[in-house]
């Protein structure tokens, strides 16, 4: 201690950021790969659609646009924007419905679907607090 100048102090830390909680970042990677899944999807039936009418191409463009949304929307809950955490509660209520649509058109697949928009929409549903801090 001898060797330590006499107005020596000790540096306190700068303040680290706020922790995200576990189910947020769950919520934000579900949309993320979601999106990405529904996107590739869209584009996919855009372009091998089963004909080249009008109705088979808005449906292919709508699916490409909302896998845009969850994914931007995934990206920024990941971020922490409060305005996107409002934003993705009805991204996932829509996602559940589009995902029950195509469970009863026969893709068993889609369970999987349902439970993960379910848990993200729960897991942002209940954690607006976190993000009120951030805000």
């Amino acid at each position: 201690m001898a060797d330590l100048p006499p107005d020596f102090e000790v540096p306190t830390p700068r303040p680290g950021r706020a922790s995200r909680p576990a189910i947020v970042s769950f919520a934000g990677w579900v949309f993320v790969i979601a999106g990405v899944l529904t996107g590739l999807g869209g584009a996919f039936y855009l372009t091998t659609g089963p004909s080249a009418s009008g109705g088979a191409a808005s449906f292919g463009l709508a699916f490409a646009a909302f896998g845009a949304a969850e994914l931007v929307t995934g990206l920024q809950i990941l971020r922490m924007s409060p305005a996107f955490r409002l934003i993705g509660l009805p991204i996932a209520g829509i996602g559940i419905v589009i995902d029950v649509a195509s469970l009863v058109a026969g893709s068993r697949w889609q369970l999987v679907a349902i439970v993960l928009h379910g848990a993200a929409l729960y897991g942002l549903a209940t954690q607006g607090e976190a993000f009120a801090r951030r805000g």
